[in-house]
């Protein structure tokens, strides 16, 4: 009855990273109309259940394995530049997982065109409500790699040197109407600005230099990313690689010999992925054993409370498992990166049902005939 999304062939437990409820429960999965698109390491969904009128869309992570649904890019979907990842009227989505939606109450919004800034770092996105005409603008900064406040307009011109004028209408009559003028980076192909064209930079370009930039900005943000990354260190080792052999100012003194903390971060990357696949081993091998210990607990307490406790075998027996899954759970503080407040947690819950269940056994062994099981064994070893 779910639409789930699955990175691993579990299909028996059910469990995926991401999971919603579809309307008809006994479809299955060739009854939905499904489309995709594949961009780096993201993968967009386009997906209908059996017999419903509306489109789903999701947004898949493959370097986090996460999913989430995401329905303004029904409408108007863009791809920013140098597959940083993808823009939408609402927010925006990265490669590396990050992401920010902005809550200004539009709808319905398609894209309209975008525009460059002359200094190759600044790009504005214009998407428009086909109904009332409301615009909403978008700038995206491709070092920073992120959006400004959104501005929402009824209109704007820009001109040859930048400036815009832009303003908003009111639902109301009103007797002023507020225009606004800024200064932006967005100017026209003819405009020349003035710069030192005797420096290196100048003769390297601003588009060349905010790739660089831009390229570095990706590597500091893989350097803050967790471990659950997939394919962490490689894409370090790779992104560095790239920056260094791409650019031949990099260790120039005018920009700051970046090639020196690139190559550090190159070779400590190097040195960790060996060492990095035998943690993700060692860490899969003990959540794999730890989770094997939380299920045999679990089973071993549903199957305690359904027992009828009717001899002194049947407690013998249960006070015995509970005895050697409490050493299994004990053990497991002996394994390298285990959750050690959820071994605590098993522990504690093995130690209280055999406390329990010792006293019943106490109560019931001073009853008459208790111990009959045993005498009967004795009688018949020795008339053997």
């Amino acid at each position: 009855g779910d639409l789930t999304i699955k990175v691993e062939n579990n299909t028996e437990s059910g469990a995926g990273i991401y999971s919603e409820p579809v309307d008809h429960a006994d479809q299955t999965l060739d009854d939905a109309e499904i489309h995709y698109a594949s961009l780096g390491n993201i993968v967009l969904l386009k997906i209908r259940p059996y017999q419903e009128n509306q489109f789903r869309f999701l947004v898949f992570n493959a370097k986090l394995s996460t999913a989430i649904r995401l329905d303004e890019i029904e409408h108007a979907c863009v791809m920013l530049p140098d597959d940083q990842g993808i823009i939408f009227p609402g927010g925006y989505y990265l490669q590396t997982g990050e992401y920010k939606r902005f809550d200004h109450g539009l709808r319905n919004m398609v894209y309209e065109r975008t525009l460059p800034a002359s200094n190759g770092e600044d790009f504005l996105y214009l998407f428009r409500e086909r109904v009332t005409g409301t615009q909403i603008q978008l700038r995206y900064n491709l070092i920073r790699q992120s959006v400004e406040t959104p501005l929402i307009t009824s209109g704007q011109t820009f001109f040859p040197d930048g400036e815009m004028v832009c303003f908003k209408a009111h639902e109301e009559p009103q007797k002023h109407h507020a225009v606004q003028i800024w200064q932006t980076p967005f100017t026209g192909p003819d405009f020349v600005p003035t710069s030192n064209t005797d420096s290196l930079l100048f003769k390297i370009g601003n588009k060349d230099l905010v790739r660089g930039m831009a390229e570095c900005s990706e590597i500091l943000m893989l350097i803050d990313k967790d471990d659950n990354y997939s394919g962490l260190y490689v894409d370090l080792v790779k992104r560095a690689s790239d920056v260094l052999d791409s650019y031949f100012w990099i260790d120039k003194p005018e920009t700051h010999q970046l090639s020196e903390p690139l190559n550090a971060i190159r070779a400590a990357a190097s040195a960790a992925i060996e060492e990095f696949e035998k943690v993700v081993r060692l860490r899969r091998d003990t959540q794999t054993r730890t989770q094997a210990v939380k299920e045999s607990v679990e089973t071993l307490g549903k199957e305690i409370e359904r027992s009828r406790f009717e001899s002194i075998d049947d407690f013998v027996n249960a006070l015995s498992k509970l005895r050697e899954q409490r050493g299994q759970a004990i053990g497991l503080r002996q394994l390298r990166y285990v959750d050690l407040p959820l071994v605590d947690s098993l522990e504690k819950s093995t130690a209280e049902r055999s406390e329990r269940l010792s006293r019943r056994c106490v109560d019931f062994l001073v009853t008459p005939g208790a111990l009959d099981p045993y005498r009967k064994r004795v009688e018949d070893a020795a008339t053997q």
